[in-house]
């Protein structure tokens, strides 16, 4: 297995490792923690720990790890995108140096969606780029009707967000006009609601209000689980049971 070191700028330099006690506490985004819960029993048995989960964005996963509110994060993109986007959203979170680890578990498809009405199946990555910089903003430009188009995003801290930033826009900034929600449920209740609509979101989903987007080629983002110090036995068993999990696709309910 590949563990990778990374060098970061932490909040806190109290600790370098944590000790599993009977609960070990996972931040992680919540499609992703709702995704491994049929698993959880399992991974638990294997681990020989209690997991107790805690939803947040991947950049609110790291903080509370560097925090100590958490012993592991499960982060749907680089860490060091997230340790960037970290100290833009929270200016002054990041101090002092720190050494993390990453395990690799997986890759997950970030999902674009339109409105059910729009006749639009594929874009690529260049059309995505121009609809969230903003220098595309109508749907017939694109082969879809004579209508503005409404881009909704998933918040700054947010992995998926952080991989449509570095691998569509070149760590350029989204525009201004794009709506941003918290969670993919939040961001697919606006979609189904707005005709002239798009949005991608952290997992794939199944609501007939919507339908996927195909992106060539499509964007994917790395998955790791985050921890402070060399990984304990329970911590390498809890990421193998991640990887298990998040082997094959999902589909997640709104």
């Amino acid at each position: 297995m590949h563990v990778r070191c990374v060098m970061l700028f932490a909040a806190s330099l109290a600790a370098t490792t944590t000790a599993l006690a009977d609960d070990l506490r996972l931040s992680g985004a919540p499609g992703l923690l709702e995704r491994m819960t049929p698993r959880k029993e399992s991974i638990e048995a294997e681990a020989g720990v209690r997991l107790a989960l805690k939803p947040e964005t991947a950049g609110e996963g790291l903080f509370d790890l560097l925090q100590g509110r958490a012993d592991a994060a499960l982060i749907d993109s680089a860490t060091e995108a997230v340790a960037r986007g970290l100290s833009l959203a929270k200016p002054g979170s990041i101090k002092g140096a720190l050494e993390v680890v990453q395990l690799p578990v997986g890759q997950v498809p970030v999902a674009f969606y339109v409105h059910a009405s729009n006749p639009v199946k594929t874009l690529s990555r260049d059309d995505v780029a121009r609809i969230y910089s903003g220098k595309v903003s109508n749907w017939k430009d694109l082969g879809g009707a004579d209508q503005p188009i409404k881009a909704f995003a998933l918040s700054p801290l947010n992995g998926s967000r952080m991989a449509v930033n570095d691998t569509l826009l070149a760590k350029e900034s989204m525009a201004a006009r794009v709506t941003t929600r918290g969670t993919s449920k939040d961001v697919l209740t606006l979609l189904s609601a707005a005709p002239n609509g798009i949005a991608f979101l952290a997992e794939q989903v199944g609501d007939a209000s919507v339908h996927p987007v195909a992106v060539e080629p499509p964007v994917t983002t790395p998955l790791y689980l985050v921890i402070r110090g060399e990984p304990s036995p329970a911590q390498k068993r809890i990421a193998d049971g991640l990887r298990q999990t998040f082997s094959t696709p999902s589909v997640a309910s709104k």
